[in-house]
C-alpha cells in the first residue's frame, strides 16, 4: 500500500510505502476477514505480508522503514504504466484486457517527467478479480516492473515500527492459518530484543 492519496478521487497516491502502513493494514484486513470471512480480505492481508517479506525485510529478520516514492528521481516512475508499455509487455489480447481491467488510456491519469502521460493502475471494478486471466496479467506486469530501477530503500530499523510488524505477522499467522508467519514475527522480535 502506498502512503496516502494526493487527489480528490483517491486515485493518485504519494508513492512512498511505509512499513507501519503495511503492518496496520495487514492487521486490519485480518480483523475484517475474521468478522466477515470474505476471502478478498484474507488475500489482501497475505499479499501485503508477502510484499513486506520480499521488499522490506532485512537479512537479520527485522524490517526497514520505507520504500521511497521516487525512482530515477521521478515520483511514481517505478509504479506507473503507459499504454505502449502495457502493449510491449503483454500479448495483444491480454493488453486489451489489462487496459480494461485497470482503466488504462493513452492520455493516462498521471503526468510523469516532461509531461509524459502515464497510468496509475486502478481496478475498473472489483468484478475483474474474478476473471481467470486477471492473475496472469498481474503476474506479467509485476515481472516486467521488477526489471525497472527500483525506488530507494530507507533502511532504518525502528523498534516501534517493527513492533507493529510483529503484531501484524502474529495476527496473520493465527487468522490465516499460516504458521510460518509466526516464525518471521519471532525472528523480528529476537532481533529487536538483542540489538
Amino acid at each position: 500500500f502506498h502512503r496516502y492519496s494526493t487527489d480528490r478521487q483517491w486515485l493518485v497516491p504519494h508513492f512512498e510505502k511505509m512499513i507501519y502502513d503495511q503492518a496496520l493494514l495487514v492487521y486490519t484486513y485480518c480483523e475484517a476477514y475474521q468478522a466477515t470471512k470474505n476471502p478478498l480480505y484474507a488475500k489482501t492481508a497475505l499479499e501485503t505480508v508477502e510484499f513486506v517479506l520480499r521488499e522490506m525485510r532485512s537479512k537479520e529478520g527485522a524490517f526497514y522503514t520505507a520504500l521511497d516514492a521516487d525512482s530515477e528521481g521521478v515520483e511514481g516512475k517505478y509504479y506507473v504504466w503507459t499504454l505502449s508499455e502495457i502493449e510491449e509487455v503483454l500479448p495483444k489480447d491480454l493488453a486489451q484486457l489489462a487496459c480494461s481491467f485497470f482503466s488504462v488510456t493513452k492520455q493516462g491519469n498521471f503526468v510523469l517527467e516532461n509531461e509524459k502521460s502515464a497510468n496509475v493502475l486502478s481496478l475498473s471494478e472489483l468484478g475483474v478479480l474474478e476473471n481467470p486471466l486477471f492473475e496472469e496479467i498481474r503476474k506479467k506486469l509485476f515481472e516486467a516492473r521488477q526489471k525497472r530501477v527500483r525506488p530507494s530503500l530507507d533502511d532504518k530499523i525502528l523498534t516501534d515500527m517493527n513492533g507493529l510488524v510483529i503484531a501484524a505477522l502474529s495476527k496473520a499467522s493465527y487468522t490465516l492459518d499460516e504458521p510460518k508467519l509466526s516464525d518471521f514475527a519471532e525472528e523480528c522480535a529476537r532481533f529487536i530484543l538483542e540489538k
